[in-house]
Order: C-alpha cells, then sequence, then structure tokens
C-alpha cells in the first residue's frame, strides 16, 4: 500500500506502541481499580438502594437516573480531592465548606441530567431523595459535614 502524498511504502500492520498500549487498557478495563473511598460510595449506594427498592418511585427513578447512575458508578474522583482541597482556604469563614467529592459529583450530575439553572437544581436536590443519594449526600456524608483533611 503506498502513501497518496508522498508515495511512500505503507505498512498495513499498527506499531507496536499502540498495540501494547491497547492490549493494556483492555486488561485494566477488565479488572478496574477503584480508590477504597469509591468502593464505599458503590457499597452504601447498592445498600442504600437496596433498603429503598419496595418504595414507590424509587424503580422508576433508576429507569430514569440510569445513565447517570451508571457515570458516577465508574468514575472515581478520589483522585480529584487533592487538587479540590488545594482550592479551599486555610482558615474558612462562615459555615462551614462542603465536602469537595460531594460538590464535584453533585455539578457532574447536574450536567448528565440536563439541568441548566443551578438553582433550579438545588430545588430539584431537595425534592428528591434518589439524586440526593446519587450525589452521595445520604452516604458519604452530609452536605454541611467538614472537609476532610
Amino acid at each position: 500500500m503506498r502513501d497518496p502524498v508522498g508515495g511512500a511504502e505503507l505498512s498495513r500492520r499498527r506499531p507496536p506502541l499502540v498495540a501494547k498500549r491497547r492490549g493494556r487498557l483492555q486488561r485494566n478495563r477488565r479488572t478496574p481499580i477503584w480508590s477504597p473511598q469509591h468502593q464505599v460510595y458503590q457499597n452504601s449506594l447498592v445498600e442504600w438502594f437496596r433498603k429503598r427498592s419496595h418504595e414507590p418511585g424509587v424503580a422508576e427513578a433508576l429507569e430514569r437516573y440510569g445513565d447517570a447512575l451508571v457515570l458516577l458508578w465508574y468514575l472515581d474522583l478520589q483522585p480529584a480531592l487533592q487538587i479540590l482541597l488545594a482550592c479551599y482556604a486555610k482558615r474558612p469563614r462562615g459555615s462551614k465548606p462542603r465536602h469537595p467529592l460531594i460538590l464535584l459529583r453533585c455539578l457532574l450530575l447536574m450536567i448528565v441530567v440536563g439541568q441548566p439553572s443551578i438553582n433550579k437544581w438545588v430545588k430539584d436536590l431537595k425534592g428528591n431523595r434518589i439524586l440526593r443519594a446519587l450525589v452521595g449526600c445520604c452516604i458519604l456524608a452530609a452536605p454541611s459535614d467538614p472537609v476532610p483533611t
């Protein structure tokens, strides 16, 4: 096979570096490695839904927010914690700071659900316990719990 522009001979085989990289990525897809904190989030989320699966509206909400659930299930935000904590003041004033991973998960969920208004999103969160569970408010820590150090 020849290059149409330069006329040089093109190889039909992939470079070995790409093949090795793809092989490694495939191995990582088979056995994902999550942080212990994310595993706590996952286990608590399963337990929360298991306890409330008989309640009205839970099954419908799982269908409605299924894509968001899958995203938050596989997305381990723990590596971002140190970066987010660096943005917090060393001596905060006013109310206690919110947990940064819960806030980041809340923002991601707002985008996935398609709510463009933050004010409306806060109302949605206050009125929907399933959204609060997906964010992690009911599981990891309350939004007003102190920031981890």
